[in-house]
């Protein structure tokens, strides 16, 4: 249903006068950078992948919601590096036509770890190449992009402390972006619902809660578009009757000065 939903936007977004001008690979910019320029044998660094997305459009979290394509990034790496999951920022909420998805606008920065094996032998440089797709979207509709990206790393070896590169910058406020772990005080429990299966998340004192499913991927919560957020410390949430395993995502909770933190929960299977 997602993808004949995306599919459909797609089509109707080429097909239309509106986007005649319009390319999906030059509304988002896309570069491979890195935090320090270097690798260490033996040591993490940090890959970043900075899109920009052009004003009035957006593209979609590793989990898109009702409609939308995730964006995608493969990496091609020299021998000797191993590269860990993208890391993602919390994302954003678009509801149009009531549908849900989860998202970004602006400029987003996804997080690669990447290691180095203990032997991996001084060179020159390494090159580390990569692919990014993505589906950029407005509420006319969408259009599909990527871009081929590369960084070239060099093998430090000596002591010295490492020099930050310009993209460190975008490092630095991708990790205060990332999810922090679920609030100590959060509530969660599942409930039959007759025809559905109700998950409720409650955080006592919150003035508005807001949820982003990540797992399953092949399960959309129903009617998110209106149960998605909710003014106050309740919010619940509706799946199949049928669907009976466990359920992660990012939990945004909203307190009473305004503030907004996002939280990565995840909430058991329901009991049978």
């Amino acid at each position: 249903m997602r993808l004949a939903t995306a599919l459909l936007l797609v089509l109707t977004t080429l097909a239309g006068p509106a986007h005649a001008q319009e390319d999906g690979d030059s509304l988002v910019q896309a570069h491979l950078g890195s935090e320090f320029g270097a690798v260490w044998p033996g040591r993490e660094t940090t890959l970043a992948v900075v899109l920009e997305v052009a004003e009035g459009w957006h593209i979609y979290w590793k989990n898109p919601g009702d409609a939308g394509m995730p964006t995608t990034v493969r990496l091609d790496l020299p021998p000797g590096l191993e590269a860990g999951d993208v890391q993602w920022p919390a994302p954003e909420r678009f509801v149009h036509e009531g549908i849900a998805t989860y998202g970004y606008e602006g400029t987003v920065t996804l997080l690669v770890p990447l290691r180095a094996a203990p032997d991996l032998a001084a060179a020159r440089g390494l090159t580390i190449e990569g692919r990014v797709d993505w589906l950029v979207c407005n509420p006319d509709g969408c259009l599909p992009g990527g871009a081929d990206v590369a960084v070239r790393l060099h093998v430090a070896t000596g002591p010295a402390a490492p020099t930050p590169t310009a993209d460190a910058k975008h490092i630095a406020a991708a990790r205060r972006a990332l999810p922090r772990p679920a609030p100590a005080d959060l509530r969660a429990a599942w409930r039959d619902a007759g025809r559905d299966r109700a998950l409720t998340l409650e955080v006592p004192g919150a003035a508005g809660l807001e949820f982003f499913p990540s797992l399953p991927e092949d399960v959309v919560p129903l009617d998110m578009a209106t149960r998605g957020a909710v003014d106050g410390p309740r919010l619940e949430v509706l799946y199949p009757k049928s669907y009976t395993g466990r359920v992660a995502g990012v939990l945004a909770v909203r307190r009473a000065d305004g503030a907004v933190t996002h939280h990565g929960v995840e909430v058991p299977a329901p009991a049978e």
